[in-house]
């Protein structure tokens, strides 16, 4: 049994760290890019409507939120489909590397295995590999602030859905004098 080399260990680990150090901060700096402005707004529903609680949220605050979300999304999206583009070419860029490296492989053997024929094709396009996992990882990430984005969307809106029909339900109920003085103060009617 070959004797374990925990340096050798430490070396490669700290090479896997690097690289993926490198890695991370190009996909996370992509995705800041383009969704900086729904981080934000995502930031402020929270700070605004959820933290101190939806209910104390007036109605017209949280329709402000979801037309600046809506209108949010609409813009993401665009710069994602964008991104989607970058990932394609770069996997096709990745195969076009790959194929050209099988078929003109650099061995000196005359007749390379295919398993040979591989590996050398996957030596020859490492970086055409770490360019096309860099957009892959930025789009999904991408996709999923997306995704998130669409979901608080969808609650503010059962939100409002139901603020509306609570309101529906108050207008049809009968005049009472109570009533009719809340909604006057309120309203800042002037009993003089």
């Amino acid at each position: 049994m070959k004797e374990f080399n925990e340096q050798v260990y430490l070396d490669k680990k700290q090479e896997v760290s690097d690289n993926a150090y490198l890695v991370q901060q190009t996909v996370e700096g992509t995705v800041a890019q383009i969704c900086h402005s729904l981080d934000n707004l995502m930031d402020a529903i929270y700070f605004e409507l959820i933290q101190p609680g939806i209910e104390t949220a007036t109605t017209a605050a949280i329709e402000q939120k979801f037309l600046e979300l809506a209108n949010c999304l609409y813009y993401v999206n665009d710069k994602a489909d964008k991104l989607n583009i970058y990932d394609g070419i770069s996997k096709i860029g990745l195969k076009t590397a790959y194929n050209e490296a099988y078929l003109n492989p650099d061995l000196e053997k005359q007749k390379p295995t295919v398993a040979e024929l591989q590996a050398s094709a996957e030596n020859k396009t490492l970086y055409d590999q770490a360019v096309n996992e860099t957009y892959s990882r930025a789009a999904k990430m991408v996709k999923s602030k997306i995704d998130c984005g669409q979901t608080m969307l969808s609650s503010l809106s059962k939100v409002l859905s139901r603020r509306m029909s609570q309101q529906e339900i108050t207008d049809r109920l009968p005049a009472t004098p109570s009533r009719i003085l809340n909604e006057a103060y309120e309203g800042g009617y002037n009993f003089e």
